[in-house]
């Protein structure tokens, strides 16, 4: 969150990005290498978690690279990543990320109504037909199916909302609709790989899928705002975002946060059936415009 960001950026002006691989110095590189020595001749298990570490993220990138992302420069991707830190003071200084959760607000007073017919009501059908389920009623699976359905053909407009609004853009909801519909099978099909590309990470260890999940969780913005393919979108969203990552967790830490206090509070009527997933997801709007806002943020910033 604010922590991870770089509190002096704020008096810099937006400046070109400049690499600081300090391997390339022929002292330091020395001074590296004869640091392993002594961690593998002192600590030899933490030098093997270390190395295997190390591997396993390789190959979960190396494998995405191949597979989806970049044929003709698979070794480039996460090494870059690992071994390369950009100058922090020659990166563009991005909003803070608590300041978005005022903005979400604001945002959101705008467009309730949208939000409630796009977010809210399919949500809210498929937390009915759960309710329902608990209940042993049959009808729940189909409250819940039609539920699911209705997320489905609403998710290109969901993200075409996020972004014009995070421009300041005001558009009605049969634009949204309109104009998103096209995305809709670019961003399922991206959900469902994101989903396991994450998934496939944290079965490896913890640390890549994490990583991961910063690289790409802004991609369906990409598909929806600049009209991406799916790779395209992937390898913009790990480029863009790699400079500005603090900003990323960041943004990600207040979304999680939030989270977590609604969770929380929702817990407070669990003696009541059914109020905490109702209450849950009447307060989902809370975060609803963030990512877009850092998205956003990162595009206009983008050196």
């Amino acid at each position: 969150m604010r922590g991870l960001e770089p509190p002096s950026l704020a008096a810099h002006a937006p400046k070109a990005c400049v690499s600081t691989n300090f391997t390339t110095s022929p002292v330091l590189r020395t001074l590296l290498l004869y640091g392993r020595q002594r961690i593998r001749g002192k600590h030899p298990v933490l030098f093997r978690k270390s190395q295997i570490l190390n591997s396993q993220c390789e190959i979960c990138a190396t494998v995405i690279d191949i597979v989806w992302i970049k044929p003709d420069n698979v070794s480039k991707s996460f090494k870059k990543d690992f071994m390369s830190r950009p100058d922090q003071s020659a990166v563009a200084a991005l909003t803070p990320s608590w300041s978005f959760v005022p903005k979400n607000l604001e945002l959101l007073r705008q467009r309730i109504e949208q939000v409630m017919l796009i977010v809210l009501l399919p949500t809210l059908f498929i937390d009915f037909g759960s309710i329902l389920m608990s209940t042993q009623s049959s009808i729940g699976w189909v409250i819940i199916i039609l539920g699911l359905v209705w997320s489905l053909i609403n998710v290109g407009a969901s993200y075409y909302l996020q972004v014009s609004a995070a421009k300041d853009k005001i558009v009605s909801t049969a634009d949204c609709y309109r104009k998103s519909w096209q995305y809709i099978g670019r961003i399922i099909a991206f959900t469902i790989l994101f989903g396991i590309i994450v998934f496939v990470g944290f079965l490896l260890l913890i640390i890549p899928g994490v990583l991961l999940l910063r690289r790409y969780v802004l991609s369906p913005f990409y598909i929806v705002d600049q009209n991406m393919s799916i790779r395209q979108a992937m390898s913009e969203s790990a480029q863009q975002t790699k400079p500005v990552s603090g900003y990323v967790w960041g943004t990600l830490g207040v979304v999680v946060v939030l989270l977590l206090a609604i969770t929380l509070f929702s817990s407070i009527f669990l003696s009541i059936p059914g109020a905490t997933v109702i209450i849950s997801a009447l307060l989902s709007p809370a975060y609803f415009f963030i990512l877009a806002l850092r998205y956003i943020d990162i595009v206009k910033n983008a050196v």
